[in-house]
């Protein structure tokens, strides 16, 4: 794999550089949210519109508009709404343009609407997980359990019951197949059309992407256009790629030490998936870049599977930092376009503009 230095000029120049033509390169701007942010997304596909949620004093929900008029002020980004809530945010995910659903410490969901400037409340489910940690829509908690809740009606079914606690969960395209990553290092693969009576599963697949013991399962993602492509990754800083396409014989393609410490998030970047996001516990944010990745060595399979081509994805793979190794971990990350924001362990929330991702996309930001 490469290291390039692409964006590290970013931190060492004014915020609006010109490239070589007279051209606004890539920038970063940021503003502090005077709270931990553990979440950040884009409500509306719109990344000028920014959800993020805060913990611990102060904790809130709040919603930003990148700011463009403002290009010398110190704030890039104009306050919208900011709603105090009595328990702590853990994490959101987007359902459809302008409705987000927000899971809170004490196991309950929140259903949100936040068109017209403004953050309310559309549906408020209780405790579905007794108090234990909790992540939407499908849930998944630290006492183990999966649940799938009813948006509409608030009801939950226990999908799965465990041992030990997941610290990860996503969907593949189409809705019916789930990936749980747990805390001792396994990767389940549930398909939700098998469920019996009561709605529970037994595991379609269980894989262990990492050699060392009770490696974590911290993060997954699944590719937007291949329903056959998953990423995790791990405690120990390792990334991994999967190829369901076989469900039951599910194999690891291969994988990759990335960080020396926990990967927090990975992402493929749903209009250029030829590039991975990926963000650790050591501060720093990567992008991943397989477009170099010769097409011959897909052997007729489509673009999207270069993640799967084993030691030539390791030959050709480019890794740019956005975010360098610091103090401050990254929280959370959400892409769109040419945008990405980003939030740290320090109430900071950055966001990257104009990035040069390919096949090349017309700027957000023009």
């Amino acid at each position: 794999m490469k290291v390039s230095p692409a964006f590290s000029a970013m931190r060492e120049t004014d915020d609006y550089s010109m490239d070589e033509g007279g051209r606004e390169g890539p920038k970063e701007v940021s503003q502090h949210a005077d709270v931990q942010v553990s979440k950040v997304l884009f409500p509306n596909n719109d990344p000028s519109t920014v959800l993020w949620l805060g913990q611990t004093q102060g904790r809130c929900i709040g919603l930003w508009r990148r700011d463009f008029e403002a290009r010398t002020s110190f704030d890039p980004f104009r306050v919208v709404s900011v709603k105090n809530v009595d328990v702590d945010p853990m994490d959101a995910c987007s359902c459809a343009p302008n409705i987000s659903c927000v899971s809170f410490l004490d196991g309950s969901l929140a259903v949100l609407n936040t068109k017209n400037d403004d953050i309310s409340l559309v549906k408020k489910i209780e405790s579905i997980h007794d108090g234990c940690e909790s992540r939407a829509v499908c849930t998944a908690s630290s006492n183990g359990n999966l649940e799938r809740v009813d948006l509409e009606t608030g009801q939950s079914t226990t999908v799965v019951t465990g041992q030990s606690g997941l610290r990860s969960v996503c969907t593949a395209p189409g809705g019916h197949l789930v990936f749980t990553g747990s805390s001792t290092g396994q990767l389940g693969i549930w398909d939700l059309r098998q469920a019996n009576d009561e709605g529970q599963c037994t595991a379609y697949n269980i894989l262990v992407p990492s050699k060392k013991p009770l490696d974590g399962v911290t993060a997954l993602c699944s590719h937007p256009a291949q329903s056959n492509l998953l990423c995790c990754g791990t405690n120990e800083g390792l990334i991994g790629f999967i190829d369901i396409r076989n469900g039951a014989d599910a194999v690891i393609s291969g994988t990759y030490v990335l960080s020396p410490k926990t990967i927090t998030q990975v992402s493929f970047h749903p209009s250029s998936p030829d590039n991975l996001l990926c963000s650790s516990a050591d501060g720093s944010l990567l992008r991943l870049d397989a477009t170099a990745v010769t097409s011959a060595a897909v052997n007729g399979q489509s673009r999207s599977n270069v993640w799967l081509t084993g030691s030539e994805l390791a030959h050709s793979l480019r890794i740019e930092p956005l975010r360098n190794a610091a103090q401050s971990s990254v929280t959370s990350f959400a892409c769109q376009g040419d945008v990405i924001v980003a939030s740290t362990s320090l109430g900071v929330i950055h966001s990257y503009e104009k990035l040069p991702f390919f096949p090349a996309l017309t700027s957000t930001f023009a």
